[in-house]
Order: C-alpha cells, then sequence, then structure tokens
C-alpha cells in the first residue's frame, strides 16, 4: 500500500489552540497512536487499557484516550492509543472513518467518502 504522512490538526482539551502534528497514515492499524506525554499535555488522560499485539506476537496493555482532530475541513473526536515516549504517530483506521476519508495508496492522499447508509 505505501505508506504517507499527514499533518492532522489536533484541538487540545487544555484550551490552548489547535495543534499541528505530523502523523504517518496506517489505515492497518486499527486505532491512531500518539505519544502519550503529547496527549497528556494537551489533557488527555487514559480511558482504559487495550490489549496491542506487535507484528513480532509480543502483546503489551496500552491506555486508550479520546482527542479531538482535524483533516482539512473536518473534525471528529476519535479514539487514540497512548504510546511510550518516542512511539510513532500513526494514523488508524478508527479515526480515518471518523474523520469520513479513506486512503489512496497511489496518489499518497487520504480522500474524502460520504456516509452509506443501507
Amino acid at each position: 500500500m505505501g505508506q504517507f504522512r499527514v499533518v492532522l490538526i489536533v484541538y487540545p482539551r487544555t484550551g490552548e489552540g489547535p495543534q499541528s502534528l505530523g502523523i504517518l497514515v496506517h489505515s492497518g492499524a486499527a486505532y491512531s497512536v500518539m505519544p502519550r506525554v503529547l496527549l497528556e499535555a494537551w489533557g488527555c488522560w487514559p480511558r482504559r487499557m487495550q490489549r496491542v499485539v506487535f507484528a513480532d506476537g509480543r502483546a503489551e496493555d496500552w491506555p486508550l484516550t479520546e482527542i479531538e482532530v482535524g483533516y482539512e475541513d473536518r473534525r471528529a473526536t476519535t479514539t487514540t492509543l497512548m504510546g511510550p515516549a518516542g512511539s510513532a504517530t500513526l494514523l488508524g483506521a478508527i479515526t480515518l472513518q471518523g474523520l469520513g476519508f479513506v486512503v489512496d495508496p497511489v496518489n499518497h492522499r487520504l480522500v474524502p467518502v460520504d456516509a452509506v447508509l443501507v
């Protein structure tokens, strides 16, 4: 699929203005990941723990939180894993769906999509 980065806007709960965050698009990951130290600085605290399984088979329990994010003209509150210090920032499928975007892997971009009700 290829990987690429986008700039996500984060809306801290602390009341400070929006923050830009470079993030790797990873639609194969269910949850987005941001370093816990950043999320706590933005006023986000753990809501619950989530088992995380890595490609090498290891498993760890990581905290989950909620944060409001934006991309282009769309905003959404999303569930995000609180990674350890130095962890990668990943934009996962749940956040992509919440914002209403799909991945265009050929052109390395996010494309808005309509919601379909069946």
